[in-house]
């Protein structure tokens, strides 16, 4: 956890500036719900990101043929490019990263096509972490 904060915080703003807890916890959250709490995150995958005709790539799981993954050589390679990623691609959605409404976040990613999958069950589970990782903030993990 300490890790992937330290991570995706630190690639909003790469120069040293801190955002906001809001911010930091969202993308946790995020990320944390596409990768199964980086249980499930392959090749340093931080959203587990099909490629979007970018190379390397993996498949995930092997059998999946229809998705292509973006592979990394290491975590702050793929989480930097994560919150790239958001940003240039979901810039509606990434406005909302500091709102503390972890619900318009996600209809933002469902509107503009980030996932396939029902919305309120992606919703309730960034909302579930985005509580949580909010919560530990203050806390040093």
């Amino acid at each position: 956890v300490a890790q992937a904060r330290a991570l995706l915080c630190g690639a909003v703003d790469p120069s040293g500036g801190k955002p906001s807890p809001e911010v930091c916890a969202m993308l946790m959250a995020h990320s944390a719900f596409e990768t199964g709490r980086w249980q499930k995150m392959f090749n340093f995958n931080a959203g587990n990101v099909t490629t979007l005709g970018v190379l390397p790539y993996y498949l995930n799981p092997p059998s999946d043929t229809r998705h292509l993954y973006r592979s990394y050589d290491s975590a702050a390679e793929g989480f930097g490019d994560f919150v790239n990623f958001l940003g240039g691609r979901y810039r509606k959605a990434f406005a909302l990263l500091g709102s503390g409404d972890p619900a318009a976040y996600v209809r933002e990613l469902k509107a503009a096509g980030y996932f396939e999958g029902p919305e309120p069950t992606y919703a309730a589970g960034v909302a579930s972490l985005y509580r949580e990782f909010l919560a530990g903030s203050t806390v040093t993990t």
